[in-house]
């Protein structure tokens, strides 16, 4: 298992660890617009899906 925050960027820049470059080679071209394409709504506004979440219980935080 690799997490996703090594492997998407591993995908698009030279990777700091070697095995990570030598498994995961450059495949992809990344790009970012000046004013974004998407906008996320203030969490106060958004709610929270984890925390209303029907399979999470109060017994499971404590």
């Amino acid at each position: 298992m690799f997490p996703i925050d090594d492997f998407l960027p591993a995908r698009y820049t030279d990777h700091e660890r070697f095995d990570v470059r030598a498994r995961f080679p450059r495949r992809l071209k990344a790009l970012a617009f000046e004013t974004p394409l998407v906008a996320q709504p203030p969490k106060a506004e958004a709610g929270s899906d984890t925390k209303e979440s029907p399979f999470l219980n109060e017994e499971a935080m404590t």
